[in-house]
């Protein structure tokens, strides 16, 4: 426990001098784009919240939680193999070529199966708001083609960061949200009906698939035609698949349990709630995305323990600092977050609170369970994620009125606080397992 004492997680001396400028190059030229899509991000989710029809939002809400369980169960792991894998070839292209080929291979089929899957939920919870057998089967068909480019795009993604490509990783973003609240805008201006819900995902539909086509285009160098699937990676991605793919559907599940219970449970307006409050989680995906494009990939490539440490602590730090002021504001001054939203939502200041608390927690976990991706670091997540998180769900379910949406929040509160002791339990056996090697090849 040594690893964890406050006196070290301050980074030393030589790592400062070495990283420090390394670090800042890197996080800045990330930063000013993670800005920028942000702002787009929110404005494009502020304007759905204020003039799409409370029902439609519902459907929207519902719609994009099930693409949220689609990228988990398209991952189950995989990607955790994929990045303890190239952290070690990414230089070398013939085989850093055939582990995207493998991986893309793998994960093109369990997209499939999982999207059988979620469907099939999705039209179950459509259905019970009120969706005709028409109009459930086209927003299936339409998250069909917003999802299979964005799952590929996601994953093309992470290999051009694992090789320290990070301009068009960002391009393709904006490219994205720009694409979208642009076409959004045009929409609201040209047509009279509005913000309705199929012109919102006739929208997202040409979004994704520009910036996945972008994103195809500049990976040409990476992607080389003649690579085989090679059977030994094969074999440990499917390793990976076979330790995460029980946690990962889950998981999924967890992570959208509450609007799978208001859609079962609660009512229209409190599906439109859940989805309004959760846009301000938006704030978080800032740091997030650094730890995601910059800090995650440099510490997978990062051999050396003292390195990984400060790497670590510098990670657990800044999220403290910045979710506790975050907390601090919406606590003082609710009325001007809520303001943001509408009329719709202006009684809805505790729960605010609530889904920001939430957030928070489910802010650190991730962005620990991407650190410990980039080392494999899994020891305690294939046996006891499911267990422990039922347990936690068993509690909730007994302490809150799930049909309210205070209740459904609390719900996911104490999921995602087990799932972050989880992760960090995880990141103290492999400190402990971590060697120190001299040959660092850092960020």
């Amino acid at each position: 426990m040594s690893v964890f004492r406050i006196t070290k997680f301050l980074p030393p001396k030589a790592v400062t001098n070495k990283f420090a400028a390394t670090w800042l190059k890197s996080i800045f030229k990330v930063l000013g784009s993670q800005v920028l899509l942000q702002i787009i991000g929110f404005g494009t989710s502020i304007l759905l919240v204020r003039e799409m029809p409370k029902t439609d939002y519902a459907i929207y809400t519902v719609l994009f939680s099930i693409q949220a369980m689609l990228n988990i169960l398209s991952d189950s792991g995989i990607m955790i193999g994929f990045n303890a894998i190239g952290g070690k070839v990414w230089q070398n292209k013939t085989e850093f070529a055939s582990l995207l080929k493998t991986v893309a291979y793998i994960r093109n089929r369990a997209t499939i199966i999982a999207f059988v899957f979620t469907s099939i939920y999705g039209a179950s919870v459509l259905m019970r708001q009120g969706a005709t057998p028409l109009q459930t089967t086209l927003f299936i068909l339409s998250l069909l083609l917003i999802v299979f480019p964005e799952v590929y795009k996601s994953f093309i993604q992470q290999a051009l960061l694992i090789r320290k490509e990070i301009g068009n990783v960002q391009i393709a973003s904006i490219l994205y949200q720009g694409s979208r609240l642009f076409l959004i805008i045009a929409a609201f201006i040209l047509f009279d009906s509005g913000l309705t819900i199929y012109l919102v995902l006739g929208v997202t539909v040409l979004s994704v698939w520009l910036s996945a086509l972008f994103i195809l285009d500049k990976s040409k160098h990476i992607r080389v035609q003649a690579a085989e699937v090679d059977l030994n990676y094969k074999s440990t991605l499917f390793r990976y698949l076979k330790l995460n793919w029980h946690n990962a559907l889950f998981f999924s599940f967890q992570g959208q349990i509450s609007i799978f219970l208001l859609g079962l449970l609660g009512t229209t307006s409190n599906l439109a709630e859940i989805g309004a409050l959760s846009r301000f989680s938006i704030v978080y995906t800032v740091l997030l995305a650094l730890v995601s494009n910059i800090i995650g990939p440099g510490f997978g490539r990062c051999q050396e323990k003292a390195n990984m440490v400060s790497i670590y602590a510098l990670v657990l730090m800044s999220i403290c600092a910045f979710t506790g002021l975050t907390l601090l504001l919406a606590h003082l001054f609710p009325f001007a977050f809520l303001w943001v939203l509408g009329e719709q939502y202006q009684h809805l200041s505790h729960e605010l609170f609530l889904i920001l608390v939430g957030s928070s927690i489910s802010l650190a976990a991730s962005a620990i369970f991407n650190l410990n991706s980039y080392k494999g670091w899994i020891a305690f997540t294939p046996v006891w994620e499911i267990p422990v998180n039922l347990i936690s769900l068993t509690v909730g379910a007994l302490l809150f009125d799930l049909s309210t949406l205070t209740g459904v929040i609390s719900l996911s509160i104490i999921g995602a606080s087990t799932n972050l002791v989880l992760y960090l339990t995880n990141s103290v056996v492999g400190f402990k397992q971590a060697g120190a090697i001299v040959n660092n090849q850092g960020i």
